[in-house]
């Protein structure tokens, strides 16, 4: 399995849900898509759809969102996520401190993509079966995770035995080989306001 970099970072103010921190992690099939999903005014409706199947060759990436954030908090926010892949045969592959969101003040914030959304890209190689995707994030006070499923040459997660999920929202939204890197980018919620997706992905890279 080879893992592509994609730098993504972004924040929303969703509808209010209760104030208590959860993690989600979703494989979708495009950010592009998901960029547009994110940009309807006055904030996202419906449920993005997640990706089913892992395709050799094809790319499909795995954000990191924490919603229940507190609006009415303020100061410094910093959150670091790990993300484990295992696998069928049970072999598991870690990201340490593969994603990070941070801002210097979290007023107003209600929901957080954390930077840095692997990307997995599966060869004919690797063993098939239901690949779980486990992420933990910390903001320093409090440790939470949340995992989801995606099927790689058999029955796709709605036919298979779920794995226990934290409790996310369904308007839930990937690394690096695990080197202990860290990447402190910062808030790039202007983005989103760009006018196109791909001047939002550009912006939230920085170019």
């Amino acid at each position: 399995m080879r893992y592509l970099l994609a730098v993504l970072i972004a924040c929303t103010t969703l509808p209010s849900l209760a104030q208590k921190m959860e993690v989600h992690v979703m494989p979708v099939d495009s950010m592009e898509g998901f960029m547009q999903w994110m940009q309807q005014k006055p904030t996202p409706t419906g449920t993005y759809p997640r990706a089913q199947q892992l395709v050799v060759g094809k790319k499909v990436y795995a954000p990191i969102i924490v919603n229940g954030l507190d609006p009415a908090a303020s100061g410094p926010i910093d959150l670091v996520g790990d993300l484990e892949v295992v696998g069928p045969d049970g072999k598991v592959l870690p990201m340490k401190k593969c994603c990070r969101f941070s801002a210097a003040n979290r007023a107003g914030l209600r929901f957080a993509v954390l930077s840095n959304a692997p990307m997995l890209e599966m060869d004919a190689t690797d063993p098939k079966g239901m690949y779980t995707l486990r992420a933990t994030v910390t903001d320093g006070k409090q440790t939470l995770s949340g995992t989801d499923q995606v099927a790689f040459g058999t029955a796709t997660k709605a036919a298979a035995k779920p794995a226990k999920e934290s409790k996310a929202a369904d308007t839930s939204l990937a690394s690096e080989p695990a080197s202990g890197k860290t990447f402190p980018h910062g808030d790039v919620t202007r983005c989103l306001d760009l006018a196109t997706p791909r001047e939002v992905i550009r912006c939230s890279e920085g170019k």
